[in-house]
């Protein structure tokens, strides 16, 4: 019986070392191969490998070059085995106002982000034509009308004085000595929300008032920068209650960001690229994230199921003054 056994646990051994070597030979022909990078070119897919862990120095290698006004979205260095990186083309985009024409580069943003991102001072009146939430296309002339609105809003009548009541005559009401007096409560009527809504109603959507003026319903901000990125979500695997990278409570309306590009504490609001299909809204960069990296943002939602419904998006941040 002890001889049985020991020839048991010695097949039992001789099955481990095999299964470890096996293991071994795979992971070491892996780092041999190189790291893989997935290149997604406008669209186009392209596996690569290399072993190089720099993503510049892959696309150099295999001569894939950018140009001015195009957009990366790639970690700066590969944190895996594979790596995704995205490539959106920029292409000319003409705006006509005020008798003059000037061109700049698109990514495929809405004709509301390239108005932006040419610094021409518009105001609510005027007419923008294609529609603001428009995305952008190669050549495209997008035009702006100048519409002055003269109004003068009618006077109100102004209403009559009460009659001053005489203090003699009023009761006084009793009073308890060294009572506190309560202070009112804090209106919070006119805090933004943010919740993530698809297919929005025409009145939820952000509109370009006067000098970069951004109106939404939840208030009038100044826009400083407009940036297109690619937005993907998550929610806190450990509970609300747990602390993010800025040291405060993870809740709906904070983003993670890379801090090179959007720097902690800022406020935003982030819509769909398109400008209509989805709105996050008024959010706060506050946590960070090992792929967050570049123009990349991640939205904090309310469920793992939210999450994956939204997956990977493209969308517009607004960074308000």
């Amino acid at each position: 019986m002890l001889k049985n056994a020991v020839t048991f646990l010695r097949s039992r051994s001789g099955a481990m070392i095999t299964i470890v070597i096996l293991c071994l030979v795979l992971f070491a022909g892996r780092l041999l191969s190189g790291f893989m990078y997935v290149v997604i070119d406008d669209g186009r897919r392209t596996v690569l490998t290399d072993h190089s862990r720099d993503v510049m120095t892959v696309l150099a290698k295999n001569n894939i070059t950018l140009k001015d006004g195009d957009m990366l979205i790639a970690p700066e260095a590969s944190d895996g085995f594979v790596t995704t990186v995205e490539i959106y083309r920029s292409y000319p985009v003409s705006i006509t106002v005020d008798g003059q024409t000037i061109t700049l580069q698109s990514t495929g943003e809405t004709v509301l982000s390239a108005v932006l991102a040419s610094n021409i001072s518009t105001k609510s009146s005027d007419i923008i034509t294609p529609a603001p939430g428009t995305p952008t296309t190669p050549n495209m002339n997008i035009n702006i009308e100048r519409v002055t609105i003269d109004y003068t809003p009618p006077k109100k009548p102004e209403p009559a004085k009460p009659a001053t009541p005489n203090p003699d005559s009023q009761p006084k009401p009793a009073t308890t000595p060294n009572q506190p007096t309560e202070a009112p409560p804090a209106d919070t009527s006119n805090l933004p929300k943010s919740v993530l809504v698809f297919n929005p109603g025409e009145g939820s959507l952000p509109t370009l008032g006067d000098d970069h003026q951004l109106i939404t319903p939840g208030g009038t901000y100044t826009v400083k920068q407009v940036i297109s990125v690619s937005a993907t979500a998550y929610y806190p695997w450990r509970g609300y209650g747990q602390k993010n990278a800025s040291g405060k409570v993870a809740r709906p309306g904070t983003i993670a960001v890379d801090p090179k590009v959007i720097p902690l504490g800022s406020r935003v609001f982030v819509v769909a690229a398109d400008g209509s299909s989805w709105i996050y809204g008024y959010a706060i960069a506050e946590d960070t994230g090992g792929v967050v990296k570049g123009n990349i943002i991640d939205l904090l939602l309310m469920s793992k199921a939210e999450c994956i419904k939204f997956g990977r998006r493209k969308a517009t941040v607004y960074v308000l003054e």
